[in-house]
């Protein structure tokens, strides 16, 4: 989530919206600029080293490392899970329902796990922060 810098313009157009939206959207309006001004805060401390600290500097093997730790899920629980419970479901599936249910239920295993790869594609790509 790359955010633009704060400057003059925009705290002109929150006191101007301010103005002429009247008292009770303040609040709102108030909570909105606010968020805006500390994000920008812990975006330049975020930039800026702290002094005595020297600014860290990550390897790729150890940027690799913190976005797997990172991740919203683990792959390989996933995939156990998928597989342990692919055999019972496929099972039931086929003995209730033949061949059809069967596929169906192999499509929803795969979508999901499908699903999860594209979803850690995009957790990884830097652009969709």
């Amino acid at each position: 989530m790359s955010q633009q810098p704060l400057d003059r313009s925009e705290f002109e157009a929150a006191l101007s919206a301010r103005k002429d939206l009247g008292p009770e959207m303040e609040p709102a309006l108030v909570d909105s600029f606010a968020e805006k001004v500390v994000a920008e805060i812990r975006r330049q401390q975020a930039t800026t080293p702290r002094p005595g600290f020297p600014a860290p500097t990550l390897t790729p093997a150890q940027m690799a490392y913190m976005q797997r730790r990172n991740r919203p899920y683990n792959p390989m629980v996933l995939a156990v899970v998928s597989m342990v419970l692919a055999v019972p479901l496929t099972a039931i599936s086929l003995s209730l329902g033949g061949i059809f249910m069967g596929l169906v239920v192999w499509a929803g295993i795969i979508g999901i796990n499908f699903a999860a790869a594209l979803g850690n594609f995009k957790f990884n790509d830097p652009s969709s922060r």
